[in-house]
């Protein structure tokens, strides 16, 4: 009786476990547009309904603000701040006691860089966010991206992971 019981708690376990880990409702997709020697950067989220993703720059004793980090800029500096479309949600929620700014359904940050060489860049970062619903939040999470154009990017020495990838002509 004792081994089945373990075995039932086991199982309930990683079934929890494993749908926890399933569990994406934000997919992200990144492009650019270059003029010149300026590329704007996107980074678009469609998200589930009944999910949001949180603003940037929210105070530090509420939610993870989403952020976008860039770990290697190669020939590119940016270029003013991020941009975003549409404009957030402000409303009171009280998961966190706090006046909040989110998205619903979408929303597409962008970044203007100037390039140095147009015919060689590298762009490499992740966006990190957080997701959640009106009883639960998921881990912060990040999603990385790579730009780049016939780059011959130097050697870092980092490892880094590039799940989706935008190259410009």
């Amino acid at each position: 009786m004792k081994a089945r019981l373990s075995t039932i708690f086991i199982f309930l376990c990683t079934t929890i476990v494993l749908s926890a880990q399933m569990q994406n409702p934000v997919k992200w997709d990144f492009s650019t547009e270059k003029k010149g020697n300026t590329l704007r950067a996107f980074f678009h989220a469609q998200i589930d309904d009944g999910w949001h993703v949180y603003d940037q720059d929210l105070p530090e004793s509420g939610p993870r603000s989403t952020t976008i980090v860039y770990e290697e800029l190669y020939n590119a500096k940016t270029v003013g701040k991020i941009l975003n479309y549409p404009a957030p949600t402000e409303k009171y929620e009280a998961m966190f006691d706090m006046n909040l700014r989110w998205y619903e359904k979408n929303v597409t940050f962008s970044q203007y860089l100037e390039l140095a060489d147009e015919k060689d860049y590298a762009i490499k970062g992740y966006v990190e966010y957080m997701a959640c619903d009106e009883t639960s939040c998921l881990p912060p999470t990040k999603e990385y991206f790579t730009f780049k154009n016939h780059s011959k990017m130097p050697a870092t020495g980092k490892d880094v992971k590039t799940n989706k990838t935008a190259t410009t002509p």
